[in-house]
């Protein structure tokens, strides 16, 4: 999977721009990171890499078609490749168990052995049956990340990764 950004402006109040004329190419495999102050725009650039948000000008390519010029339902088979783990976990008031395997029950998808293959691997094994908003920020963080690789993505994008994280 290729994603090319060409000349890229994205402006949220239609005066200013969070990203002026940006052109990147994302090809797997590969591990890119974008770094950059407090508001620079590398969320904003992350959403638009994600497929999440429209630019307000540019073009968007992914293996050579026109992300936003495409059907519907051709852009949807698209953004099935990609996942996008927020800075600040999202997590619905419902189980840990349920929180990881919500992207995948949206797919129609049920992996109960890598779902616990994953809690056990980031130490969420005896958390999986709680309330979701009992856990520390970093369970939270790695939840939403567990989340994201069961999806088996070609293209992962974590914003601040390493937020509310341990080293190890």
């Amino acid at each position: 999977m290729e994603i090319r950004l060409e000349n890229i402006w994205h402006s949220y109040n239609g005066t200013s721009y969070a990203l002026k004329n940006i052109s990147l190419v994302f090809r797997n495999p590969g591990v890119y990171i974008v770094v950059g102050p407090n508001g620079s725009g590398k969320t904003t650039l992350l959403k638009i890499l994600t497929l999440i948000l429209k630019p307000s000008k540019g073009r968007v390519v992914v293996d050579e078609e026109d992300f936003w010029s495409l059907a519907d339902d051709k852009k949807q088979i698209i953004r099935r490749l990609v996942a996008y783990v927020h800075d600040k976990p999202i997590l619905l008031h419902n189980t840990v168990k349920y929180n990881i395997e919500l992207g995948l029950k949206l797919r129609g998808e049920n992996r109960e052995k890598e779902v616990l293959e994953y809690a056990s691997r980031y130490g969420l094994i005896e958390a999986l049956e709680k309330p979701a908003h009992i856990l520390s920020a970093g369970q939270a963080k790695a939840v939403s990340i567990i989340r994201a690789l069961l999806l088996k993505p070609k293209l992962l994008a974590l914003d601040e990764p390493f937020s509310f994280l341990d080293s190890s």
